[in-house]
């Protein structure tokens, strides 16, 4: 079992109060960790922490979040959400250094979390990186994949998109219908809203009634 780091308990004093623990010329692999596990623990102590924390590893970055993504437990719903905070703290520049985690990630349960966590970026100029995960035979991260193109709202992942909504996991098909749903709300041209509105309609004779749902839902219809 991989050796999990505790916070030592002079450096929760130092936390409580109030000191920096980032100093900039030590932007050590542990002190990156230890906001990581900051971030990840829930406890009502350290919740006022949890902003400075989030500011220390991304001012380590790139190599603060990489070493992150290598080293957070995809098994603990804490820690992969920690990831997703701190994409959504950064912004879009945490999304190329997130793909690049994604594409290091030795496995699918190490992977999914960091395509949902790119999405938290906001990310949109390398979204066609996504491609070659749409193949994968995770169901978690081809539906990654979907709530991805989702979140970014781009009219541009229609084409894959409308792949996805054909997958053989109704799950799947579900967050991409939903996805193509808030593409479609969003598109402003005619012709992105024309092409939209086709690949709705073909999810409103899927054999799953939440697609179908979800489907009647985006086009306004009961």
């Amino acid at each position: 079992m991989r050796k999990r780091f505790r916070i030592p308990s002079i450096l929760f004093w130092m936390l409580v109060a109030g000191m920096t623990i980032l100093p900039a010329n030590a932007e050590t692999s542990f002190i990156w960790r230890e906001n990581f596990l900051v971030l990840s623990t829930g406890r009502a102590s350290f919740r006022s922490l949890y902003d400075e924390s989030s500011r220390n590893i991304i001012a380590g970055a790139p190599a603060s979040i990489l070493h992150l993504a290598e080293f957070y437990d995809a098994r603990s719903s804490r820690e992969w959400l920690s990831l997703y905070r701190v994409a959504s703290d950064m912004g879009p520049a945490a999304g190329p250094i997130l793909l690049d985690a994604a594409d290091a990630a030795a496995t699918d349960t190490a992977l999914w979390p960091l395509l949902v966590a790119y999405g938290a970026s906001r990310d949109t100029l390398h979204v066609d990186r996504l491609l070659r995960f749409t193949g994968s035979p995770d169901k978690r991260v081809r539906a990654a994949v979907a709530l991805v193109c989702g979140d970014v709202a781009l009219v541009s992942t229609q084409p894959l998109l409308a792949e996805v909504v054909h997958d053989t996991e109704a799950a799947v098909r579900r967050i991409a219908v939903d996805s193509l749903g808030r593409i479609f709300k969003a598109a402003t041209a005619e012709s992105d809203s024309a092409a939209l509105r086709s690949s709705l309609e073909m999810a409103l004779d899927d054999p799953d009634p939440w697609v179908r749902r979800n489907a009647r839902k985006a086009l306004g219809r009961p």
